[in-house]
């Protein structure tokens, strides 16, 4: 007996923290560069980039930086306030074209109404170095 109500226990937490969580939202910022070539020497070029800031379900939130190695990707990170650094977000290079990027924020980093966010991208060779870099500004509204 006691071990069920134990359980019962468990399990009503469980789905109330769930909740909890499925309903929480956090800050983060879409990110979709395009980019060219340069004709003379045919390195990347980043043509453009548009950042989106969105408040997305926790849940389905970047947890930590990017895993993928820094060569020969799309990267980029935001800073918050000129203090908090968010989490990296990578992906493969492959060309003139559109990549997108969500970059986020560690857990406790409150980001509010005129705040400002600094990003930056960045294009990188097979070797890791860098070819390309963009940095933009935004308040966060």
């Amino acid at each position: 007996m006691i071990k069920s109500v134990f359980l019962l226990f468990v399990l009503v937490g469980a789905v109330v923290a769930g909740g909890c969580l499925d309903s929480m939202q956090v800050p983060v910022i879409k990110v979709v560069l395009d980019v060219g070539l340069n004709e003379t020497t045919g390195n990347p070029v980043i043509e453009k980039v548009d950042m989106t800031p969105m408040m997305i379900n926790a849940l389905k939130a970047p947890k930590a930086s990017s895993t993928r190695d820094i060569a020969n990707s799309v990267s980029g990170f935001a800073i918050h306030n000129f203090r908090n650094i968010g989490y990296w977000d990578a992906v493969e290079y492959k060309g003139p074209g559109n990549y997108e990027l969500t970059l986020a924020f560690p857990s406790g980093v409150e980001i509010k109404k005129n705040d400002t966010i600094a990003v930056e991208v960045r294009i990188t060779d097979d070797r890791g170095k860098r070819v390309a870099v963009a940095r933009r500004y935004l308040t966060w509204e």
